[in-house]
C-alpha cells in the first residue's frame, strides 16, 4: 500500500506558509500509507525539478518542501524490496521520472 499526493499553484498565488501547512498535511495524511520511504519531485517556476527521496515518514520533513509550487509526493509501504532509499519513489529510468502504486 502506497499514497500519491500533489498540488500545482501558479507562481505567485499561495504563500510560502499556506503551501507548507499544505504539504505538511498532505505528506502527514499520506504516511499511514507508506511509512517504510517517501519520495518528491518538486518544481521551480522554470520548469526544473528536484528529487529528494528517504526512508520513514515524509510528514516530518514537509515542511522543506514548501519551496515549490508544483510538487507531487509518494509514501512507499513496501511489500516487495528493500526499505531503502534506493527503492523510494519517484524512479528515473533514462528521461522517465514516474511513481506507481
Amino acid at each position: 500500500m502506497c499514497g500519491l499526493a500533489g498540488y500545482d499553484f501558479k507562481p505567485g498565488t499561495v504563500s510560502e506558509g499556506k503551501r507548507a501547512l499544505l504539504a505538511n498535511v498532505l505528506g502527514h495524511l499520506n504516511d499511514d500509507r507508506g511509512g517504510h520511504s517517501w519520495g518528491m519531485v518538486g518544481f521551480d517556476e522554470n520548469g526544473e525539478f528536484d528529487v529528494k527521496r528517504g526512508l520513514g515518514k515524509i510528514g516530518a520533513c514537509a515542511y522543506e518542501l514548501s519551496g515549490y509550487n508544483r510538487l507531487f509526493l509518494h509514501t512507499r509501504y513496501a511489500t516487495h524490496g528493500a526499505r531503502s532509499v534506493a527503492n523510494a519513489h519517484p524512479f528515473e529510468i533514462g528521461n522517465v521520472l514516474g511513481a506507481h502504486n
